[in-house]
């Protein structure tokens, strides 16, 4: 295998239904990938978080019917899409990512209104966050370029 050039994870709680009890997700679906991920010595170093503060650059994204998945949710690709839509043509042409990291806070639905900002934290570190018009986060993403 090759270096670890993404990492994604998520928090899953199974019930029981009949008897009203939580179960283990890793004896409940015993495939090899809910195994724990462990560190390789040739893995890349992911980004420590950081608080966003004023925006660097700004978008508007109206959600609409096509961006939704079956449950009627925004498309995971696409928050990382709407994330880099404000980032100029020229920083995109001379930049190659070379981490992302991403925390999905909240589903987007349709007919929302999202806004997209960006402030660098440094000339080839950019921080993102996806945000309604009242404050609600719904991802944050940090990226390196190269």
């Amino acid at each position: 295998h090759g270096p670890m050039i993404g990492r994604a994870t998520s928090l899953w709680t199974l019930l029981n239904m009949e008897e009203r009890k939580i179960v283990s997700p890793a004896q409940t679906l015993p495939y090899p990938w809910m195994s724990k991920i462990v560190a390789r010595p040739n893995d890349l170093e992911f980004l420590p978080p950081v608080a966003f503060q004023d925006p660097d650059l700004q978008g508007q994204i109206t959600v609409s019917f096509d961006d939704l998945d079956l449950h009627q949710h925004v498309n995971n690709p696409l928050y990382l899409a709407w994330a880099l839509r404000p980032l100029p043509e020229n920083f995109r042409r001379q930049y190659a990512l070379k981490v992302i990291d991403i925390i999905f806070k909240k589903e987007i639905t349709a007919n929302q209104q999202i806004l997209t900002e960006i402030k660098f934290l440094t000339p080839q570190q950019t921080m993102h966050r996806l945000v309604d018009a009242a404050g609600t986060v719904y991802a944050l993403v940090q990226c390196h370029w190269q």
